[in-house]
């Protein structure tokens, strides 16, 4: 456990980042930009765009990977995904999706009204249900590569 102030305690704490296999189309990035630039720059220009375009790409991929992180303090705990929260008072079930079930539960069984923050590359799903009359949303469906450990955390 990690304490991150006086009155708060980080139960769990996971930056999901998309597996370096899901990064490597970006790379086609460098020679796809720089041939449509060629046409009106040099080549050296046209390369240098195209592996500007490339590195960004993989910045803002990385950088934008989503925090799934359990709080604790002042009588309650809260999961968040990214920038989204929730009491887990809320959620009234936990169930850890593996590969074989990742296309079914993001395909035709999704809810159009489900929180949805997945990370390509990352195979685990997490599925919370959610209770809350003044929110439509049915279940949250994130990605987590320690599922079964967030698992046991909200249910314990």
């Amino acid at each position: 456990m990690h304490t991150s102030d006086s009155a708060t305690v980080i139960e769990f704490s996971e930056k999901v980042y998309p597996s370096a296999l899901s990064l490597l189309p970006a790379t086609l990035l460098t020679p796809g930009v720089a041939l449509v630039a060629l046409p009106f720059m040099n080549v050296l220009t046209s390369l240098l765009l195209g592996l500007g375009t490339t590195v960004t790409a993989l910045a803002l991929s990385i950088l934008g990977s989503p925090t799934v992180q359990l709080t604790k303090g002042k009588g309650s705990r809260i999961l968040r995904v990214g920038k989204a929260a929730i009491d887990i008072s809320f959620i009234t079930k936990a169930k850890v999706i593996d590969s074989t079930g990742k296309r079914a539960a993001l395909g035709t069984g999704l809810s159009s009204l489900a929180f949805v923050r997945i990370q390509t590359g990352v195979k685990e799903l997490v599925r919370v249900d959610i209770k809350d009359a003044s929110d439509p949303t049915p279940y949250w469906i994130f990605s987590s590569r320690r599922g079964l450990e967030l698992k046991k955390l909200l249910e314990g």
